[in-house]
């Protein structure tokens, strides 16, 4: 999967939401409507922006464990 297509089918704000419900990939992929080639795409190519978003917005699951 190219990551600009990937880029394009997963917004940030929609990978937080499936992150904050579940990490299994087969779980995201699925809550996403992508496969999983296309989150691996997707989360191999987030930039700073995107990954700061992500930690903020995850925290509570790094801070409970």
């Amino acid at each position: 999967m190219n990551a600009a297509a990937a880029r394009k089918l997963i917004a940030v704000e929609d990978l937080a939401d499936a992150l904050s419900w579940s990490l299994n990939p087969h779980d995201v992929a699925d809550e996403l409507w992508v496969d999983i080639s296309t989150l691996e795409a997707r989360m191999t190519h987030l930039n700073d922006i995107e990954m700061e978003y992500l930690r903020r917005r995850l925290a509570h699951l790094i801070e409970e464990n």
